[in-house]
């Protein structure tokens, strides 16, 4: 059977990326108006709590890019006479100094896209936090970033312009998009971003303020509390990917990034979408679905990528982006149920060591994989009332507790606390 091919379109990434001063804008006036924000002292107290943690990966990080700057240092002769060296001249013919060159240390980036689809509501707040952990050590560090969630929530699916349908809320309008003929169409979506490293200190902290607030009204109901453009909807992940194509190379051409980490931070599959454009218009599908075998291509690289169910045309299009764009790809996927599980280990190749690992869950909570297709690394974590981010170096321990109450609680934290190190080692031990 002959195979469908299906062409990555190319998407002028501002069409579909809200910017962060408008997303931050309608954040704040759902808050002013119809909200209850955060206290400010809780605010800090999560700063207070995770900067061991933010400190920890700095520490981590200028180790192993030091190593690796070392590693590639280089020695040479000066054509200077080491007058240290002269005693030796009648045995020693190389009497010139020398000097070991260390190459400058690359420039590094990272950009990350969460998932803002209805299932990630058990663990949506707990991901934002951990987000602004991320946030806060590549803003310590110096590193260029950006946060996106990606969503199709509050869109309008007519070729109509934006529209603000009441104060301080927004529906989106479908971009207009030149495709070529049989380029995968894109339903409409968009990229919010939330934070990036060019805010100023002030500027950042009232948006990580405005996220904490996101993240504290999501702990208490995802539907009733939270901004009508920031509620929960469905997995626009392909769209995402797509669009990151043009995102990130303009982010990487910006920063004049050499290294570039994507964080994708997701609780299952992608919406399915599997429509094509043509150009005749005679020329249109029978039927929804393809039922013979489908090829990705990417026009620019000339490459081409095996696709034949909604799962393989996300790493697919997660192989062109890394292509393209020449960057690390990490994967977190969050579990919260059986069903959940039961997807992650679909996507798991088998080996005792990966069986080994996967079966250990419900015990570590956490697992790294390093053979995933699309994947530089992706990570496993259980989700729900498991996923939590808010933690602290500090040991809680009622007062009068009793020796058996205090052990398990002194193991639970340690546990807890090498967990989350293990992890995050990895995501530095990889941008490094």
């Amino acid at each position: 059977m002959v195979p469908s091919y299906y062409y990555i379109p190319n998407i002028d990434a501002k069409d579909f990326t809200v910017s962060l001063k408008e997303v931050h804008r309608q954040i704040e006036s759902y808050y002013d108006n119809y909200g209850k924000k955060s206290k400010k002292e809780d605010f800090t107290k999560f700063k207070r709590d995770n900067t061991k943690m933010v400190n920890y990966m700095v520490k981590e990080f200028e180790l192993k890019k030091n190593a690796e700057q070392m590693s590639r240092a280089s020695v040479s002769k000066t054509g200077v006479i080491d007058v240290n060296k002269l005693h030796s001249y009648k045995f020693n013919d190389d009497l010139f100094r020398r000097v070991t060159s260390i190459p400058g240390g690359k420039n590094h980036g990272m950009v990350m896209f969460l998932d803002w689809s209805g299932s990630m509501s058990d663990s949506i707040s707990h991901v934002i936090r951990q987000s602004m952990i991320l946030a806060m050590f590549c803003k310590k560090v110096g590193i260029p970033f950006h946060l996106y969630g990606f969503t199709d929530n509050c869109m309008s699916y007519d070729e109509h312009a934006d529209e603000m349908v009441s104060p301080g809320v927004k529906r989106y309008g479908v971009p207009h998009v030149k495709y070529q003929d049989k380029d995968l169409t894109l339903k409409n979506f968009r990229l919010r971003e939330y934070l990036n490293s060019s805010l100023n200190t002030k500027v950042f902290d009232k948006a990580m303020y405005n996220l904490f607030t996101l993240a504290e009204s999501f702990e208490a109901n995802y539907w009733s509390h939270v901004p009508s453009n920031e509620e929960l909807s469905s997995t626009p992940l392909n769209e995402a990917i797509i669009v990151a194509h043009d995102l990130i190379h303009n982010i990487k051409s910006y920063y004049k990034l050499e290294k570039v980490t994507s964080i994708w931070l997701t609780d299952g599959d992608s919406n399915i979408n599997e429509h094509r454009h043509y150009d005749n218009p005679e020329n249109t599908e029978t039927t929804r679905y393809s039922n013979s075998s489908r090829i990705m291509v990417n026009r620019l690289t000339k490459k081409q990528y095996f696709a034949n169910n909604r799962r393989e045309m996300t790493n697919a299009l997660l192989e062109s982006l890394g292509d393209s764009v020449d960057l690390k790809q990490v994967g977190f996927f969050v579990v919260a149920n059986g069903g959940d599980m039961r997807s992650a280990r679909q996507r798991i190749r088998y080996t005792p060591e990966n069986e080994k690992t996967f079966k250990a869950l419900g015990r570590t909570k956490s697992a790294i994989f390093t053979d995933i297709q699309g994947y530089d690394e992706w990570y496993i974590i259980k989700g729900g009332k498991d996923l939590d981010t808010s933690t602290t170096d500090q040991l809680q321990i009622d007062r009068g507790s009793k020796k058996g109450k205090i052990t398990t609680a002194f193991k639970r934290h340690s546990k807890n606390r090498t967990r989350e190190r293990v992890i995050m080692n990895s995501l530095v031990n990889l941008m490094a």
